[in-house]
């Protein structure tokens, strides 16, 4: 391999860890029969999530659903590519769908919020499509929090 071979190689490597394409969402609370609204709210620094808000009638209870990276608050494609790739290896090639789990959780007579962090599902674009690693992902539960505040105090 040549250096500009092996330059040109690890430069993917690095941006594949750096940044990742979005997975796309495709799943939605009305698979499972539920109501929801699509939410949006500011972060800490001011960049909007987007999510779903599913109400549970007469509670004031709520679970703020969170995902890991590659996912989104639908959950992972991973029997599609790229994502497949991710973890094949392990045998992990499957579809991960998290609106069962928002129903078992609604139906246990909670509120649920779901939402994209920033740079994931439909959640805005911020820090050049950087992965946050950690940096960001506190000031992005604040808008959550605070949407979830409201909701509460409103009766929703």
């Amino acid at each position: 391999m040549t250096r500009e071979e092996t330059e040109k190689t690890l430069q993917a490597l690095a941006e594949g860890v750096r940044t990742w394409r979005r997975a796309p969402i495709l799943h939605c609370p009305h698979e499972e029969g539920l109501e929801y609204e699509d939410v949006f709210f500011p972060s800490e620094d001011g960049i909007p999530p987007e999510g779903w808000f599913i109400p549970r009638s007469g509670s004031d209870e709520m679970i703020i659903a969170n995902h890991p990276r590659w996912f989104n608050r639908a959950g992972l494609p991973s029997h599609l590519e790229p994502w497949k790739s991710l973890g094949v290896s392990a045998g992990n090639d499957f579809e991960v769908n998290f609106v069962p789990d928002y129903k078992i959780r609604h139906d246990a007579g909670y509120n649920v919020l779901a939402y994209d962090l920033r740079n994931f599902g439909h959640s805005s674009s911020a820090d050049g499509g950087l992965f946050p690693a950690g940096r960001c992902e506190s000031g992005d539960v604040i808008g959550p929090l605070d949407y979830a505040a409201a909701a509460v105090i409103r009766g929703k």
